[in-house]
This record gives structure tokens, C-alpha cells and sequence, in this order.
């Protein structure tokens, strides 16, 4: 027995040579390589949501179910239902968007909900009171315009219904989303509508409007309380071309920048990590992707340690996605995106650690501070 394996170490030893290593990571690398542009070349894509809806308002249900637990999807679509009809506002809804264009709603859409940016009033017991809204921004690839769903986007509003309930008020949201975008595109093309959101207020009509509050609201224009960019796929898809995670964060940096300079000095900014682990695509590309995804992710991490207001979510743990799959098929048919109940699981997720953000000390002191500029002064 000791013979053999003598014999077996001595062939090992001949063959495992740096040079014949070199040779078989370069074939499996070749191998992958090929794999990888094959799968690119033969992806047909899913085509986009037949809803194109790019703004909206998820309201706050006050009511509970019997066992208190989280207000039932369709007790909350029935509440906002029922409240874009009292408002007499409906959601804009724009045509087929072709593939690597902006999927963004005109600043007109935008203006029109009659409570716009501003405070809005609650009837509850027969008591009025004014209560701010939140207002988030989603930026993003494919995953905002919501390649995948087959009637409309879900991200935004599981993001900002789940959000309304954590913080327990309404929370208006636009979506402003490239299909196929990597940095440099969402860059190009989504900032001028960025700059409308920012900008654009729409007082509260006469029903809705006391004194110097709704005046205030319009002198402040659109304040956003967070935008949240989903990104870095499509940046890791250009890996070929010479994309690597460094020229991406070179990439996020310019954007960010200028992001900062529309949304103000005041204004979360949230970089999600992209989650491929449910991707059902081939291995060994599965695992490189994830990951290669990991370095990607890892200069988002980066970046929001060292910038103010600026923070990075992780990828969900894994038991979130095996809850969600006990229950159903969470990827869509092109075995890349997430289907609608993917897209839920995930918004969730996002919106659960936006709360912890929200109402962390540090981020409640940031809007005493902005609260206190806010009040209008006596008159000398």
C-alpha cells in the first residue's frame, strides 16, 4: 500500500509544475470566459412591465390586523386606492420605454398630485392634523424600472409601503430607472430628472393649505429624505471590456458627486449590495459572478464609510431567501431578475434597514437641526 502511494506523490509531484498550473487556470479561466460571453450573447431579455409606473404614494394604515401583525398587501392597496381618488390624482403612466433609455416620469407627471412635496392632512376620529410626508427616490438599473414583473414595477412601492408602515407615515416615491444601465448611463440620463425632483413643488390646494406651513413647503421646494441607487451589475456585465470594480468606483465617485450637489447636504444616500446568489444561471458562472458581484459591492462599502449621510446595506442573509422560496418562485423566466414576490422580499428587506437609518440618533439629530431653520421667526 505504501508503494502506490509513493508511485501517486511522485506523479503528483512531476505534473502539479507552476507551469502546467498556469496552463490549467488558464484553460478553466478560458473556459468560464467562454462560457460567460456565451450566456451574454444569448440572453434574451424580458420585456419591461406593461404598467410604466414611475411615482406614487404609499400611505400609512393606521388599522392593524386582529393579531397585530403588519397590514395585509391588499388592505393597503385598498387604502391607496381609495386615497388617490379622494386627492383626484392618478398615476402617470407612460408608454413602451426602448431598452437603455430613462424610464422616467416628466416633471408634469410629477406636479401632478395635489399634495405634491407638501404636508398633508389626515382625518382620523374626526380630528385633523398635519403630518409630514417622506420622500424617498429610487435610482437603478433594471431592477428599478422592474424587468421581471409582468403588470408593473414592485420595488418601489414594497420599498416605500413597507417604509410608511416602520415609520408610520406616508412616504411619496419616484422611480427614475435604466434598463441596462450601468454607472456611466443611470449617470447620463437620470440627473436631469433627478434635478425636477429635487426642484419641483406643488403647494397643497386651498382644502389642505393653513398659513405659513403650506407656504414654507413650497419655498423648500421637493426635499428628498433619501435616494437609494441600485447598481453595479450592468458594471460588472462590461468586466470584458476592461469595467473592473476599481473603474466602477471611479465611475460612483463622479456620480455621487454630483447626486450630492442636486439632493443637498441633508439627504441620506443609500448604496445597496446586489444580491446574485438566487440567480439561476449555470455554474461556474454562478459563483464567479457572485463573486466578482462581492468586489463591486465592496467599493460601495468603501465609499459610504468615508461619506457623510452616505450608507451601505448588505446583501440579505440567506435564510430571508430560503423563507421567501419556501413559499413560492422568486426569479423571474430569464433566471436573472427577481420575480414580483423577489422583488417584495427584497423592497422589504431594503425598507427594513432604511427605517434603522431613519430613526437612528445621528440621522434624528440631522433633522432637528434642519427642523430648527425651518420655523418661522417673529417679525421685528
Amino acid at each position: 500500500m505504501a508503494k502506490p502511494m509513493l508511485r501517486l506523490g511522485g506523479i503528483l509531484r512531476t505534473a502539479l509544475t507552476p507551469r502546467n498550473l498556469a496552463l490549467g487556470v488558464g484553460v478553466a479561466g478560458g473556459g468560464v470566459a467562454m462560457q460567460a460571453a456565451f450566456l451574454l450573447n444569448t440572453y434574451q431579455p424580458l420585456p419591461p412591465p406593461l404598467k410604466h409606473i414611475h411615482s406614487g404614494v404609499e400611505r400609512w394604515v393606521e388599522e392593524r390586523d386582529r393579531d397585530g401583525g403588519k397590514v395585509p398587501p391588499w388592505v393597503r392597496g385598498l387604502v391607496r386606492r381609495i386615497s388617490e381618488r379622494r386627492d383626484g390624482a392618478e398615476r402617470p403612466r407612460e408608454g413602451d420605454a426602448n431598452r437603455g433609455e430613462a424610464t422616467v416620469a416628466s416633471n408634469q407627471g410629477w406636479q401632478s398630485r395635489p399634495a405634491g412635496w407638501g404636508s398633508i392632512w389626515r382625518w382620523r376620529r374626526g380630528e385633523r392634523r398635519e403630518q409630514k410626508m417622506k420622500r424617498i427616490v429610487i435610482i437603478g438599473d433594471s431592477l428599478v424600472v422592474g424587468i421581471g414583473c409582468k403588470e408593473a414595477p414592485v420595488m418601489p412601492e414594497a420599498i416605500c409601503g413597507r417604509l410608511a408602515e416602520l415609520l408610520r407615515v406616508d412616504v411619496q416615491w419616484r422611480a427614475l430607472g435604466v434598463d441596462g444601465g450601468d454607472v456611466r448611463t443611470i449617470h447620463s440620463k437620470v440627473l436631469a430628472a433627478v434635478d425636477d425632483a429635487v426642484h419641483s413643488s406643488t403647494p397643497p390646494p386651498q382644502p389642505h393649505t393653513r398659513g405659513s406651513a403650506a407656504h414654507r413647503d413650497a419655498d423648500q421646494g421637493g426635499k428628498v429624505d433619501a435616494v437609494i441607487v441600485l447598481c453595479g451589475l450592468n458594471d460588472l456585465k462590461r468586466l470584458w471590456m476592461g469595467r473592473t470594480s476599481s473603474v466602477f468606483r471611479r465611475d460612483l465617485d463622479k456620480f455621487l458627486v454630483e447626486l450630492r450637489a442636486k439632493v443637498g447636504d441633508e439627504c441620506l444616500i443609500v448604496l445597496p449590495a446586489i444580491p446574485m446568489e438566487e440567480t439561476l444561471l449555470p455554474e461556474p458562472v454562478r459563483t464567479l459572478g457572485i463573486y466578482m458581484g462581492h468586489l463591486f459591492d465592496e467599493q460601495k462599502r468603501e465609499k459610504a464609510a468615508i461619506e457623510a449621510l452616505t450608507h451601505f446595506i448588505p446583501k440579505p442573509a440567506m435564510e430571508i431567501w430560503a423563507r421567501a422560496k419556501a413559499k413560492g418562485i422568486i426569479v423571474a423566466e430569464d433566471g436573472v431578475h427577481p420575480n414580483e414576490r423577489g422583488y417584495d422580499v427584497f423592497g422589504e428587506y431594503l425598507a427594513d434597514h432604511l427605517a434603522d437609518i431613519m430613526q437612528s440618533p445621528q440621522q434624528l439629530a440631522v433633522q432637528a437641526s434642519t427642523l430648527a431653520f425651518e420655523i418661522d421667526l417673529p417679525k421685528q
